[in-house]
């Protein structure tokens, strides 16, 4: 023989609540006192029922929401490693470019700039590019459009970690001046400086976060 173990819904514990209280009232006007007991008790069983159901929901979403932040700490995690990674290997390279100078003046080698541009190109830390006075500035012996020059690669890691770390100096400043505006009487002018200023900083700490100020 199978058993079937169905969950019984919300609906069908209302109704059997309500049955229950019927047949209570029917049996208490037949004085018949075991019959009361048992519909008391299923009201009972019901009202318990109804209780952990509600906090079996109410535990489940927590459940669901607390995944949800585990999946989001994931991902930010993910993200940070890989952020750490291109940082470790943009300032790897740098430092294998400081070191190789270091040894060489050290050992009294001669390196002049050609010697260093070839370097930093061969490191990855200069590229070059077609010469044009108007990007490059005016450099004597180049001629525009025929010859090259060196320029320093572009490091998106560690431009990115200073600029969020900027962001975070003004943020904390604006957080200080919010301190600040809620001593103040409110309406004041004073009060209405200080809160213009708030705002100025926290638009400000989003222009460093996209690169928009220096």
């Amino acid at each position: 023989m199978q058993t079937i173990n169905n969950r019984m819904t919300e609906n069908q514990i209302a109704d059997l609540f309500s049955l229950a209280v019927q047949l209570q009232v029917k049996a208490e006007e037949s004085d018949d006192r075991d019959t009361a007991i048992l519909a008391y008790s299923i009201q009972n069983a019901c009202s318990n029922l109804t209780e952990s159901r509600r906090e079996f929901l109410a535990a489940d979403a927590t459940i669901h929401n607390l995944e949800l932040k585990l999946t989001d700490m994931a991902v930010q995690l993910a993200n940070a490693e890989s952020k750490c990674r291109e940082l470790a290997a943009e300032n790897g390279v740098k430092q294998e470019f400081i070191k190789t100078c270091f040894r060489a003046a050290a050992d009294g080698v001669s390196m002049d700039g050609d010697d260093i541009q070839k370097l930093g190109e061969r490191l990855g830390l200069f590229g070059r590019e077609t010469y044009q006075p108007v990007l490059h500035g005016y450099i004597c012996g180049h001629e525009a459009g025929e010859d090259t020059v060196y320029v320093m690669k572009k490091t998106p890691a560690t431009d990115a970690l200073l600029a969020e770390m900027r962001a975070q100096g003004v943020e904390e400043f604006a957080t200080e001046l919010g301190n600040v505006y809620q001593q103040l009487r409110s309406g004041s002018h004073h009060a209405h400086a200080i809160k213009s200023a708030v705002f100025r900083a926290v638009e400000f700490a989003a222009q460093l976060r996209k690169g928009g100020a220096a």
